[in-house]
This record gives C-alpha cells, structure tokens and sequence, in this order.
C-alpha cells in the first residue's frame, strides 16, 4: 500500500511540475525556490520508499540515488532554504533563470520516473532461490581471480596514480588533461589499472570472514581514496569511500543506528573537505598536507559550496536543451546503441571508434559550447536529447535495472552467490560515474569486468 501511495504522489508532482511549468511566462527566483520544494519533497520521498521497498540506508541503490539528486539538481534542492551560492548556474556562460526553470522541470519529472521504475521491481520477490550449494568453489575462484587481477594491475594503477599525484601537486591539476589522450593500444596501461578496484571487491568478498585480510583490503582502498584527494580528484575517492561501507555493511556487519549518525558526520566533513580541496587543487607547488587544510570563510558555507559544485552539472540539461531547440536533432536512442559498439576495441579499425564519435556526448557538448574544458554529461540529459520528454520512459526502464540488479545483492549473499556478488559491487563502482557521465561509461564496465569475473567465479571460464 505504501509504495502504491508513492507512485500516485510521485506522479501528481510530474503533474504538478507540468502545470506550472506551463503557467509561468517569465520565470524568476521564487519560481525556482518553489519547484525546488517539491523536488526536495520528492527526493526525501525517494529514499523513503526506496527503504520501504527493502533497500538499506547504506546499499548501491540508494547511495546511486543520492548522487543522481545531487549532480543532477543538487542547487534545486537548496532553494527552498534560500541557499544560494557562488556556484550558482544563474549567469555561468550565459545561463539565465529560465535555462534553469526548464531544466529543473524536465530534471525532476526524469527522476520521479527513474523512482517509479525502480518500485516496479520488488527485491523481495526473490528471496526463494535456494542456497547454492558451490559456496566453497565460488569462494576459492573468486579469491584466485582476484589475485591475479591484483599482479597484472597494482603497477599500473599505482605507476598512473603518483605520476599523476606529483604532476597536479606540482602543475596543477589542469595538467593532468593537458597531455594527448593515449587510445586503444597506446592505453594499455590504463586499462589494464582499472582493474585493480575490482580486484581489491573480489579480495574483499573472498576474506569477509577473515579480519586481518579484510582490515588490509579496506587499508588500501583508503589509502587509494587519500592519494586521489591528495591528486585534486574527488569524483572517485568518494566512490572509493562509499564502497567500502557497502562492503562492510554487507558483507561483515550492518550499521547500527549510532554507526548511522557517525557516518552522517564524516559524510558532512568529507563534504567540507571536498569545498577546500576543489579551491586547492588548481595552485601548483602545494604540500601533501595543504590538501586536508580546510580554510574558514565566514561567507561561506563550504558543505553547501560542495552541494553547489556537484549541483552545478545541470548545465548538461540545460545546454542541451538550448541546442536542441535550435537544431531538433535528437538522436532517437542512437547514443545508446552506439555505446554498445564500444565492446569492440579500437585496434586500429577505426581513426576515431564510433562509440566515441556518436556516444561521448561530453565530447559533444564541449565541442557545440566551444568550451576550454570538458563538460561531462549525465543521465537525465542523454535520455533527453534521445527521447526529448519521453526520455521520462526510458528513465523508468533504468531505474527498475537499477533496482533489478543493485537490490539483489542481499539476497545474492544471503544464499551464497558470490558470483554474483562480485557482478554487483563491480557494476556499482563503475556505474558511480553515470550521474556525471553519458551511458558509454558503463557497457565496457559490464562486459570487461562484472561479466567475465562473475563467469570465471561460477566456473563458466576454466571449469574445474
């Protein structure tokens, strides 16, 4: 009854925001504060069916959730409390209170659709698959795998990780873009170091139940998070930290209530640290320890600066809004097919691999804006520009994957399927990075890393 009480109520918002939507001519602050409210409504709502709907607190679905809220409308949601920062998208190239109105209207209706698809599925539908009876077999692959993953990538992960640590500390971080980008072959060390995070999730799985060996697998992952702060990054190292309360919630005890209350503090001071660390990075010459120095500014509010910044990548939403009204080229689901061709390597086939070419829509947007830097994407807006309004749908469809694959990682440990244990907590690394990115980002993560480490675990690849 209650998740049926949400649809009805996240649907009459959508109704709500296409009424007044279409009632104000000439959009101005208040109109942007009282969408705001409701979108905060709905996104305290969210979470609350989201936990109704059998999530924990602490679990892929709703920490997804969270960074989808505030990347895509992360300054809507402080309007309501006349926050108002000098991050504000208001005047940043051009953008003006309509842009974001617009923008606004089309974020919150994607997302209220993302919800109702992902209470469409029922987590607790699944909890009669019997107990497997490999445990044991899939324990022993799952540490084998993940060892090996760890000797063929801990060199150039962390060869890539200090070069690029000394380069930003020493340059800046904007040295880091500053290079020719290496592709296909030429990237082999890239490649072959974003396996080393998935090797660190299946070492993690494999000794859950061993102390020291999961104390020293969470020491590295912190310490990897710390190096990417250090670096100027933010975007991963929180990822990082997220997934190691995933992992530990999961996998070795759940959070109690006062474990809850702290990790809300730490949150808010990570948040803090992030504000000091986006106004550090860019200076050249620094020391380790300026980069967890947090500088007091008495006119600002650094948790609410962060919030601005992520909430900032709206302007995906709202240049591609612009652009489309100019050009009515939308891509009628052409990115996402596109994205699919990036299974194939480059190995010299193409100049430019057609994925890149017609699904990194970041790329896109930079090169349309003629912008110095790069845009990212997200979510909301490549659904937009392939669906214009309809995009809403496939939003639905995303949201029960999201709720099909991610909510089944309880039930997945609870009768032993450390295969597909590992094929979710992998998949949720990688698909981190979708709230800031084009849907490109997660077709390699499944088909190069969940899907063979999870065939190899259930013994589909080398079968004993």
């Amino acid at each position: 009854m209650t998740k049926k009480i949400g649809i009805v109520i996240l649907l009459l918002l959508v109704v709500f925001y296409y009424i007044y939507g279409t009632q104000v001519d000439i959009p101005k602050y208040e109109n942007l504060k009282i969408i705001g409210t409701a979108g905060l409504i709905q996104f305290v709502l969210s979470i609350y069916l989201s936990l109704q709907n059998g999530q924990k607190i602490i679990s892929p679905y709703i920490i997804f959730l969270i960074a989808m809220y505030l990347f895509q409308t992360g300054q809507s949601l402080m309007y309501p409390f006349d926050i108002v920062t000098e991050r504000d998208l208001v005047g940043f190239y051009g953008i003006t209170v309509g842009g974001v109105f617009n923008a606004q209207l089309i974020s919150f209706s994607f997302l209220s659709f993302f919800q109702i698809g992902s209470l469409a599925y029922n987590p607790k539908s699944i909890q009669n698959i019997a107990y497997n009876s490999n445990f044991d077999y899939q324990n022993k692959r799952i540490i084998h795998i993940g060892w090996f993953i760890v000797i063929i990538s801990v060199y150039p992960y962390y060869n890539e990780l200090i070069q690029n640590a000394i380069l930003s500390m020493t340059k800046g971080y904007g040295a880091l873009y500053e290079g020719e980008e290496k592709v296909g072959i030429s990237n082999l060390q890239g490649i072959l170091a974003d396996y080393f995070i998935p090797a660190m999730i299946c070492l993690f799985i494999g000794y859950r139940k061993k102390k020291w060996e999961r104390i020293a697998v969470s020491a590295v992952l912190l310490l990897n998070s710390i190096i990417i702060l250090i670096t100027g990054g933010r975007t991963e190292a929180v990822i990082i930290m997220a997934l190691i309360l995933i992992l530990h919630n999961y996998l070795v005890k759940s959070f109690s209530k006062k474990d809850l209350i702290v990790i809300g503090g730490a949150s808010l001071m990570v948040l803090t640290l992030l504000s000091g660390i986006s106004k550090m990075r860019s200076e050249t010459s620094r020391d380790i320890k300026d980069t967890f120095i947090i500088q007091s500014n008495d006119d600002e509010d650094p948790i609410a600066d962060a919030i601005g910044e992520m909430g900032g990548s709206m302007f995906c939403q709202i240049w591609t809004e612009e652009i489309l009204s100019r050009t009515n080229d939308y891509r009628l689901g052409t990115s996402y097919a596109y994205s699919l061709t990036s299974i194939i390597p480059n190995l010299g086939f193409w100049d430019i691999h057609p994925a890149k070419e017609h699904a990194n829509l970041g790329h896109w947007l930079t090169q349309e804006k003629g912008l110095s830097f790069g845009t990212g994407y997200s979510m909301i807006a490549e659904a937009y520009i392939n669906f214009w309004i309809f995009g809403a749908l496939f939003m639905f469809l995303l949201g029960y994957v999201a709720t099909a694959i991610f909510g089944r990682l309880d039930n997945a440990i609870t009768v032993g399927n450390i295969a597909f244990t590992a094929f979710i907590l992998i998949l949720f690394w990688f698909s981190m990075k979708l709230p800031r990115n084009s849907f490109i980002g997660v077709v390699r993560a499944i088909f190069y890393f969940s899907l063979p480490i999870c065939w190899y675990t259930r013994g589909y690849i080398l079968k004993r």
